[in-house]
């Protein structure tokens, strides 16, 4: 299990920052299977696209914003329970 912390990004990180997270802990995405965002978090489009190892994303419960295949084809991903979100981009759940 590895897991990347995205909380010193605050709550409007980019794919960008989350491909420095990577290489700083020195792995791929297709390693990591948990994911911290901070509460109240917007997710970018394609963020977590096709992470198929992706088990767990703590605080998306809390995302005001999860952007289009956000988390598409993330097929071993559990938690998909989302609260009050103003907007679910297309296929964000694919």
């Amino acid at each position: 299990m590895i897991k990347l912390d995205l909380r010193k990004y605050g709550t409007n990180f980019t794919k960008e920052d989350i491909y420095t997270e990577i290489a700083a802990i020195g792995t791929s995405s297709s390693d990591i299977t948990d994911v911290v965002i901070a509460p109240g978090a917007t997710i970018p489009d394609h963020a977590f696209e096709q992470w198929e190892n992706l088990e767990l994303v703590h605080y998306l419960s809390t995302a005001v914003s999860i952007g289009d295949y956000a988390f598409a084809e993330c097929r071993s991903l559990t938690n998909k329970s989302i609260g009050n979100c103003d907007h679910i981009g297309n296929n964000a759940f694919y």
